[in-house]
């Protein structure tokens, strides 16, 4: 089926409506910016888009990669790196990753400062204490939000099915799981919902482990969860098929919050998100911005997409008995 999608009035920017710049910048007229991209897990088509934005802009650019591996400690000696080699602009994909990169607003030195940074792929920028508010950060840093606003997610899942109770399993080690929870919280007591919270099992060094996954799940059900919700957490991605799985042996639907988790193989039934490709467009059009326009980091606002894509796997509808209301195959987008 032909891919459609989600309009959500009230957030801000659109990658359609990005207005056109003049070129500072042709391939081969210049020498190269030098970006310092900096990813959590390794390569996504955030960093694809990223690239070709760039390339069909004809802004010629160095790219310098790391990939954390999901490791702070390698963090720390990205930070070392680019104090000494001083790159024109940092990027930075994910909440762990900005936050071992630059630090908390206002957490002082030991942190890249002097450096313009760009972030994506930050679920919460605010709750993630990176940023005091979304119009300015204060400080060398903007970045874009993958993330559609938690209001038009909860609507997105009434839409398919209707709910007075939602659970949550995730991180508490996770500065956005955390943000994401509290986000949750606040709109349960808003709209009237119960929400029922598992975190994973920790060790002795305080990181999570996948032990008790599935009795975390079933708790989530026997206390009347009707809906899963997945949100923006490293760790539960890394142990996906084991959560759904879960959760689907006990018809317990779930609902994905990024493109990544329902593109994986694992199953989740439905989600409301931004393509990763769309978001690195985004991110880049927001680094030509400082690069070419030479505008300051602190001057451009942190913004998601205006349009997002609802998703549902049909065959994991099918298999848990629980086929989308006929309305929807007006605008979803079915796998």
């Amino acid at each position: 089926m032909k891919r459609r999608e989600v309009l959500a009035l009230g957030t801000l920017g659109t990658l359609c409506a990005l207005p056109l710049l003049a070129l500072a910048l042709t391939q081969g007229s210049a020498k190269p910016f030098r970006i310092y991209m900096v990813t959590w897990r390794g390569l996504t088509d955030v960093e694809k888009g990223f690239k070709e934005y760039m390339a069909t802009r004809k802004i010629a650019v160095e790219y310098i990669m790391r990939d954390a591996e999901q490791s702070p400690q390698r963090l720390a000696e990205f930070v070392r790196e680019i104090h000494r080699i001083k790159p024109d602009l940092v990027y930075t994909w994910g909440t762990s990753a900005t936050l071992g990169i630059v630090g908390k607003y206002g957490a002082g030195s030991g942190f890249v400062e002097d450096v313009p940074t760009v972030f994506t792929i930050v679920a919460a920028p605010v709750g993630a204490n990176l940023v005091p508010n979304l119009l300015s950060s204060g400080r060398n840093l903007t970045g874009a939000s993958h993330f559609a606003p938690l209001e038009v997610q909860l609507a997105a899942m009434r839409s398919y099915k209707a709910f007075k109770q939602i659970g949550v399993l995730f991180n508490n080690a996770e500065q956005n799981s955390l943000a994401g929870v509290r986000e949750l919280k606040a709109l349960a007591g808003r709209d009237g919902f119960r929400l029922h919270e598992q975190a994973f099992q920790r060790d002795a060094a305080g990181k999570p482990v996948a032990d008790g996954i599935a009795e975390r799940v079933k708790a989530l059900k026997d206390a009347g969860a009707e809906w899963l919700y997945i949100g923006s957490d490293s760790y539960l991605f890394t142990q996906l098929a084991l959560v759904v799985e879960a959760a689907h042996a006990l018809n317990l639907p779930t609902f994905g919050t990024t493109e990544a988790v329902l593109m994986s193989p694992a199953g989740v039934l439905a989600g409301l998100v931004c393509k990763y490709f769309s978001v690195g467009q985004f991110t880049a059009y927001k680094a030509e911005q400082i690069l070419v326009k030479k505008i300051a980091a602190r001057d451009i606002p942190i913004e998601t997409l205006k349009r997002f894509s609802l998703i549902i796997r049909m065959e994991t509808a099918k298999k848990l008995g629980n086929l989308p209301p006929l309305e929807l195959f007006n605008y979803a987008e079915f796998i």
